[in-house]
């Protein structure tokens, strides 16, 4: 298992080494740039090992604890753990999840607006519901609208 972290901590310790401010690198900017990198490298490690014929997951999980992981690999601050890499010989191979259509995530020259969001979602919720209902492990009954609220409430 990999776990990808954001790490201003490196370039306060280069900027503390030629006596320089580094107040910058505790801004959403440098945050979000670090996020971007770990989730681009995360990216590009899964690509790598699965053209060595294993599985990879992605391990968000990490982020309902963080604190926890924090403490567990003893991170310095201006560090932050954002995402989980776990990779291994799968025993089987499961069903692709159903993805959501690209009307509601790709918009030409506007936001992709739906005005009734739960009638226009009804075939994924559909899709999800014989998803989750049919795999073999870890079942639920749950789609992805029921997801989204349990998720944010």
């Amino acid at each position: 298992m990999f776990i990808f972290l954001v790490d201003c901590y490196r370039n306060a310790q280069i900027m503390a080494a030629q006596e320089q401010d580094a107040t910058k690198l505790k801004t959403m900017d440098f945050f979000n740039q670090g996020a971007v990198d770990a989730r681009l490298a995360a990216q590009n490690m899964v690509n790598a090992i699965e053209a060595d014929g294993l599985g990879t997951v992605f391990l968000g999980l990490i982020l309902n604890d963080p604190q926890a992981v924090i403490d567990l690999l003893a991170l310095p601050q201006l560090t932050f753990p954002i995402l989980g890499l776990g990779f291994g010989y799968p025993d089987d191979q499961p069903d692709l999840k159903p993805r959501i259509s690209l009307k509601f995530k790709v918009g030409e020259k506007a936001y992709p607006y739906h005005k009734d969001i739960l009638p226009a979602t009804s075939d994924y919720d559909q899709a999800m519901t014989h998803y989750y209902d049919t795999r073999d492990s870890n079942r639920r009954a749950e789609n992805f609208s029921h997801y989204v609220v349990n998720k944010v409430s």
